[in-house]
């Protein structure tokens, strides 16, 4: 029996082989002006590659600092704030909501983790909770009270992905608990503050209801300082304001490829899909919408809203961006993820080319541990053979030139900064393995 598996070609560069500096945008600019009533006259686009501006676009009455309301382009903002708490250890992402909310627990409706419910797979039907979610006389936890009381639950969590602001505000309501203080309160010490994120509040919501999943209003600038926070694992300055092994989160696909029983991202989509995967899945409140099958790596992530604002984080070309507009994404959409690919054409550069190989079922048999890994790995090998082992980055460089190794003897890591790579491994006897590796701080 043989296994098809893909290696990295050794070209290309996320960040050294683009030329922004002479991109041609012209089919950009064509792209908004043409469509500019989809965005009912008025739409700001914003990008920047390694953090320099690259192109900037506001046509009708908005500029950069015009705040509107973003919709679900709020979820992975939520999302940051709750992995913020779980690096500080007030929460699990894999502890169950009763934990925190024993009304969870009396309803028997306590064993989603919050790691399902960011991820839409926590079981909730949606229907009468979203009607909680827009009442301004609640309070958060009044709100998710009724959630657990009212709304019912369609499958055993982790089973299916159904789409909705009802999970989030339930895992949201159990991160107030555990750090014992209200949502606003949590949003601006965790991020708001950090990120100087001057212009961005749950203003969409009630003051003391939030809207988790959907209720911020912000612009242009400041989505781009969180969608530059992301790029850069956490960090802002020289501050590093949640762990880049958490940050990972985001670019994780957190439902298991579960079946999709409701979701606005569209399936086969025409655009924003180099890859051409006929179904998207979901992060930590983002979707993983550019995901390179050949080497399981996430290349970029994106959250989108019903008001038409969309932004993305493209880690292959060192490319953050942001659409703001005040529309509808069921008009826009298309036309957004369009000029998302018109942006990355116009850049250029990626994670690389890949090229087929073929690996043996004796191959297949080769084991490395611990994964993710810090400063050392182990491998497993067919009749304890020795190994040589090379270790390239997504992009293709060769990080750690081959190095002989023992089976079941260590191979260290050498000040390999956190991240994905992969191992070439040639055995004596010919056979050759590759093997993805998830290095932590």
């Amino acid at each position: 029996m043989k296994r098809l598996f893909l290696l990295l070609g050794l070209v290309g560069s996320p960040f050294f082989g683009a030329r922004a500096q002479t991109a041609d945008f012209s089919a950009v600019d064509a792209l908004f002006t043409t469509n500019l009533s989809r965005y009912n006259g008025s739409v700001v686009c914003l990008v920047k590659q390694n953090n320099r501006v690259v192109y900037y676009k506001a046509l009708g009455s908005r500029d950069s600092l015009s705040v509107v309301p973003i919709a679900s382009a709020t979820k992975n903002i939520t999302g940051a704030v709750v992995l913020r708490l779980a690096q500080e250890g007030l929460i699990g992402l894999d502890d169950s909501i009763g934990r925190y909310l024993p009304r969870a627990t009396f309803f028997r409706k306590g064993n989603s983790t919050i790691r399902q419910n960011f991820s839409h797979t926590g079981g909730w039907a949606g229907t009468s909770g979203e009607d909680f979610l827009a009442r301004p006389a609640l309070s958060l936890a009044q709100c998710v009270d009724s959630i657990l009381r009212e709304d019912p639950q369609l499958y055993r969590p982790g089973t299916a992905f159904r789409y909705g602001g009802v999970s989030m505000q339930v895992a949201g309501q159990c991160a107030a608990v555990a750090a014992g203080t209200d949502w606003n309160a949590l949003f601006t010490t965790r991020l708001k503050q950090p990120l100087g994120l001057s212009s961005t509040t749950y203003q969409l919501s009630s003051p003391t209801n939030p809207r988790l999943a959907g209720g911020i209003s912000s612009n242009a600038r400041d989505l781009m300082r969180f969608t530059q926070f992301i790029l850069r694992n956490g960090k802002v300055g020289t501050t590093q304001v949640i762990d880049s092994v958490w940050m990972q989160e985001m670019w994780r696909d957190q439902t298991n490829r579960v079946p999709q029983l409701a979701s606005p991202y569209p399936d086969n989509p025409a655009y924003n899909n180099p890859y051409n995967q006929p179904i998207i899945y979901y992060g930590f409140g983002a979707w993983q919408d550019v995901y390179n099958p050949a080497t399981q790596y996430t290349e970029q992530i994106s959250g989108a809203g019903a008001f038409g604002t969309i932004y993305w984080v493209d880690r292959c070309r060192g490319i953050t961006g942001v659409i703001v507009t005040q529309s509808s994404y069921a008009t826009t959409a298309a036309t957004s993820m369009q000029a998302i690919d018109l942006i990355r054409a116009a850049i250029g550069g990626g994670c690389g080319t890949i090229t087929a190989v073929r690996e043996t079922a004796a191959a297949a048999a080769v084991l490395i541990y611990p994964n993710p890994a810090q400063e050392a790995v182990y491998f497993s090998t067919p009749n304890l053979q020795p190994a040589t082992v090379s270790i390239y980055a997504p992009d293709g460089r060769l990080v750690q030139p081959p190095t002989r190794v023992l089976a079941n003897t260590a191979l260290f890591l050498r000040g390999l900064a956190p991240g994905v790579y992969y191992l070439r491994i040639a055995l004596a006897d010919g056979t050759r393995a590759y093997r993805q590796l998830l290095v932590q701080p």
